[in-house]
């Protein structure tokens, strides 16, 4: 579908931005974001943290911010090499932090070897290959093969990987974090930069600071690897504050929603890096589309491209092609219309009209339609927690809103509409069932 019409791929797609050229041209206002990772990166050895919804694009500006510190140092070798890790983790327990840990150092050693040309031609001598020949000589990788030749420098490493996504040994990884330290060692002070996300995963905030705490003095505290935090809910406040990681990490970068004034350029952007000749891409939306479906998800920028890809798909199937903007905007108005209409019916009959009054409130009121606690009852007209906890349970069966109970902390906010629900708010607003939010 998108080859037929110009484009070497969806330009929709809603994965977070690669630390990479392509994802370095798709971000799109985040210049203050991205320059106050790259500060904390340099300034210390904390663990830079974010805070921000689900969606909102915290993976990807971190992505670029390191991506531009990787470009800093190929431009001039008097800035730290900050390299970025060609993977992102998340942890959903913590039942097996050592598999984690062998994970982490597996992706950090490709890392480095993916980087090998780029480093090659800048002729850094960067010391630490001998350590690993050591190694080898004992030949203790097991999965691994690691192949070293030449000089004892970074440049000349080769990693290949046969089966295994893990270090085998203990005593590689031993061998190994000794080699990065010696790597990242005087006039090349820097590190593999790793992303620790979605850390509201972890679902309570003791579970995440037993994660962190865990890792404190084994992953965080290798020389030459250096952590980002990313998170929603308060998740990093909420951790921050333990003794044992207080110190540890910097203090949380609040990401916030786009401005409405960057969508055209997000539309522009994307419709440009994936068309394959200048000017010759179709596509069955504007940029005015694109602005008011982001507006409809409560600038949620995952979910927004996702529903352009549907968007596409749907037009596909049913053989429309809207030629002029008029066009495009009255069948995009179509389908919004009648996607918000199914997900609506689709609910009806499971939500009573008191869970619904709830709802509407949650998606209208400027301190609630982010998120909540259920500690906020009086904003509902209720008199107690037990008189909202079945209303916010029944709409969260219904797929209108997602809870997550952190029991530990009451300060953290984590009940909030899903995607789902914004398209069903959207269809209440048309049909004129609850008042439109200013």
């Amino acid at each position: 579908m998108y080859t037929g019409w110009g484009f070497s791929s969806c330009p929709f797609e809603p994965e977070a931005l690669r630390a990479d050229a392509i994802g370095h041209q798709l971000l799109v206002g985040r210049d203050i974001e991205t320059r106050k990772v790259m500060t904390r990166l340099n300034a210390s050895k904390k663990l830079v943290t974010l805070d921000g919804s689900n969606g909102i694009g915290k993976t990807s500006l971190v992505n670029i911010a390191l991506y531009r510190c990787y470009l800093a140092y190929l431009k001039s070798p008097a800035n730290r090499l900050f390299i970025p890790c060609r993977t992102v983790f998340q942890l959903d327990n913590i039942d097996d932090l050592v598999a984690f840990q062998k994970h982490v150092l597996s992706e950090v050693a490709l890392t480095l070897s993916e980087r090998k040309q780029e480093l090659d031609a800048l002729e850094t001598g960067m010391p630490g290959a001998a350590v690993l020949n050591s190694i080898l000589d004992l030949n203790l990788l097991g999965e691994w093969r690691l192949a070293i030749s030449g000089s004892n420098s970074l440049n000349t490493t080769h990693i290949e990987q046969t089966n295994s996504n893990t270090l085998a040994t203990s005593h590689f990884e031993s061998g190994f974090k000794n080699w990065l330290a010696d790597i990242f060692s005087g006039q090349h002070k820097g590190a593999v930069v790793c992303v620790l996300d979605n850390l509201e995963l972890l679902q309570t905030s003791k579970r995440a600071r037993q994660c962190l705490e865990s890792l404190r003095d084994t992953l965080f505290s290798v020389k030459g690897i250096r952590w980002v935090l990313c998170g929603a809910n308060n998740i990093i406040l909420s951790v921050a504050s333990t003794p044992r990681l207080a110190g540890h990490l910097e203090s949380p970068i609040e990401v916030t929603p786009l401005t409405k004034n960057c969508t055209e350029h997000i539309f522009s952007s994307r419709r440009q890096a994936y068309q394959v000749a200048e000017g010759a891409g179709y596509l069955p939306l504007t940029s005015a589309e694109f602005d008011l479906l982001y507006t409809v998800l409560n600038q949620n920028l995952r979910t927004t491209l996702s529903k352009c890809h549907d968007y596409c798909i749907w037009t596909y199937e049913n053989s429309l092609r809207p030629r002029n903007d008029d066009e495009k905007k009255t069948v995009f108005a179509k389908w919004l219309t009648k996607e918000a209409q199914d997900n609506e019916k689709a609910c009806s009959s499971a939500v009573k009209q008191k869970a619904f009054e709830v709802f509407d409130l949650t998606a209208m009121a400027e301190e609630l339609r982010d998120s909540f606690s259920l500690s906020q009852f009086q904003s509902f007209g209720f008199d107690s927690v037990n008189t909202l906890r079945p209303l916010v349970k029944e709409l969260e069966d219904a797929g209108l809103l997602i809870s997550q109970i952190d029991e530990d902390d009451n300060r953290r906010k984590t009940i909030s509409v899903t995607p789902k629900g914004w398209l069903v708010n959207y269809s209440r607003i048309l049909s004129g069932k609850t008042a439109i939010r200013k």
